[in-house]
């Protein structure tokens, strides 16, 4: 009998039922012969005739149904380190309960709950799958999933080493999902770098502005609306001066947040001040090798270095 569906007796000769369920009907006979006809479905048809000579019981087995997963998440265009709601009320059970619900967020965290609400904060831009596992009543699961990208504010790493007195830049980035506002500040040792200066690019509408310090520079844009954006956008670049010594380390504390109370995130990030020479050094063995001239030359006739670092490293080169 399909679940829910009750057996319906179409005709029954000398019988007597004492004991009907969905699941199972006992047919107990007042004598030696009698017919039973069952209509299994309800549709008014035959689907099975008994003639036995005793009392039989017939046993229906009913299907267990899995449960069916389904999820929403808000709001719709996340960014970084802002709480994400996950809501699983819209996944069910035909023939029971539900009565686990396991979170995989696709940044290696995981969560299991008894109630359908789950809520979960990324720390890094980027598009993640996110897959929730629902188990009902009889231990059957079933699972579905759904990408999230979250949005945020990125920007450009400086090259492993930089030269003494050369000019690096980095570059401020929002990625994905909807910003509305951010808030980035740089601080420095003002003994190895100094602030140069500073470029911004109108995506902002509201506040788009460079403040610079003897030891920081700070940027702050704002938008009367979210600034979608499906791939990387520079909102700023600002650049800087090594100005100390070679081997000397420029690391830069940056703080990254936005306005609208998500919290802050702090990153530091060095550069190291060194000869031009020394970023070829891929064996760091104090040499310049062939190969590694050959790397400088390439840089050099793409227009990434100077013809003066062209001559740093031929001149250890040929040491």
């Amino acid at each position: 009998s399909p679940v829910g569906n009750d057996i319906s007796i179409t005709k029954f000769e000398n019988i007597s039922v004492t004991e009907s369920t969905k699941a199972s009907l006992e047919i107990v006979p007042n004598v030696t012969n009698y017919t039973i006809n069952i209509d299994y479905n309800g549709d008014g048809e035959i689907d099975e005739e008994k003639n036995p000579d005793v009392s039989e019981t017939i046993v229906i087995i009913e299907e267990n149904i899995p449960p069916i997963a389904n999820f929403t998440y808000y709001p719709e265009k996340p960014v970084v380190n802002q709480s994400v709601t996950f809501d699983a009320s819209s996944s069910y059970d035909p023939d029971g309960t539900i009565v686990s619900y396991e979170w995989e967020f696709g940044d290696g965290s995981s969560d299991v709950t008894t109630t359908p609400i789950a809520t979960h904060t990324y720390d890094t831009p980027g598009t993640y799958t996110v897959t929730l596992t629902v188990m009902d009543d009889d231990g059957l699961t079933n699972s579905t999933s759904k990408e999230i990208t979250l949005g945020g504010i990125i920007y450009i790493e400086p090259e492993g080493f930089v030269a003494p007195n050369e000019e690096f830049e980095l570059g401020i980035f929002i990625e994905d999902g909807g910003v509305r506002s951010v808030l980035v500040n740089f601080s420095f040792d003002n003994t190895k770098a100094t602030f140069v200066d500073g470029e911004t690019y109108g995506i902002f509408d509201f506040t788009d502005k460079l403040m610079s310090g003897e030891d920081h520079v700070k940027y702050s844009g704002v938008s009367t609306s979210q600034v979608d954006t499906s791939t990387k956008t520079k909102v700023a670049s600002v650049t800087f001066k090594a100005v100390g010594e070679a081997g000397d380390e420029i690391c830069f504390n940056v703080t990254t947040a936005n306005i609208n109370g998500n919290n802050a995130q702090v990153i530091t990030k060095c550069v190291k001040i060194a000869e031009p020479w020394q970023r070829y050094d891929q064996n760091h063995n104090g040499k310049i090798e062939d190969n590694e001239l050959i790397n400088a030359i390439l840089d050099w006739l793409n227009n990434q270095i100077t013809d003066e670092q062209l001559i740093n490293v031929i001149l250890k080169w040929l040491e």
